[in-house]
């Protein structure tokens, strides 16, 4: 849907060499859902939301000064799922936010994001080396306690896959990764050195959002178990009356 273009390839060399003139992103096409609506500035709106620090940031095409609006095209003719989602929804919705609301990864997520705010409401940086050093020591203190936070949940994490067209057939060969990336795999640490690569099971279990979705997905199921239950019981109850 976009094209990135060097801009350098329109420009005449000088003294023989081109100048480095950075590039441009154009948005040549436009994606549509089944029901005609536009992805642009609002994406493929979820039934369930979960609470993101990028909320916070300004990333994505809708904060860039010319992102095309939304708009739709007439819908395409299709199908939904014949398990019944509307009445659902609410449910799942309830038990998610009863659970993000206990959960202390998320916890340290919501620290997160007041930390984030502040910072971005604070337009001054302190030049005292003393007061630089010491909030420099608390964020490495708050980085080596998520990192323990991180490794003690990977101990219950399940068994992780990575599919890719070379193990697809289920080679012996196949790598047993992941290429989840996690919250604590930072570039570096606090003294500039790389820090090391976490195990598939640190990447899920630093992966707070996915576990979650997990979570939502297996109330579904449950949901989707019980309403059949109901109607076998019923159906079953008017067969024997008749």
């Amino acid at each position: 849907m976009q094209t990135v273009t060097e801009i350098n390839n329109f420009i005449l060399p000088t003294f023989g060499k081109k100048p480095e003139a950075g590039a441009i992103k154009l948005t040549i096409q436009k994606f549509y859902l089944p029901n005609g609506h536009s992805t642009q500035k609002r994406g493929v709106v979820p039934d369930i939301t979960l609470p993101s620090i990028n909320d916070y940031l300004d990333l994505g095409e809708e904060k860039l000064p010319h992102a095309l609006a939304w708009d739709e095209i007439p819908a395409a003719k299709f199908s939904l799922a014949q398990i019944p989602l509307e009445n659902s929804i609410p449910v799942l919705a309830a038990q998610s936010k009863s659970r993000i609301e206990k959960d202390p990864d998320f916890k340290m997520m919501f620290d997160d994001i007041e930390r984030l705010k502040k910072r971005l409401e604070d337009k001054k940086v302190s030049l005292n080396e003393q007061e630089r050093r010491a909030e420099k020591a608390e964020d490495k203190k708050r980085s080596e306690e998520r990192k323990a936070t991180i490794k003690a949940l990977a101990k219950n994490a399940p068994p992780i896959l990575n599919i890719t067209f070379d193990n697809l057939e289920g080679s012996p060969d196949a790598p047993k990764t992941t290429g989840l990336r996690s919250r604590s795999n930072e570039d570096e640490d606090g003294d500039g050195k790389p820090d090391e690569d976490p195990t598939p099971a640190e990447s899920f279990a630093a992966d707070l959002h996915l576990r979650e979705s997990l979570r939502v997905l297996n109330d579904l199921i449950a949901v989707h178990e019980k309403s059949s239950s109901v109607t076998a019981q019923n159906n079953l109850k008017a067969s024997s009356q008749d």
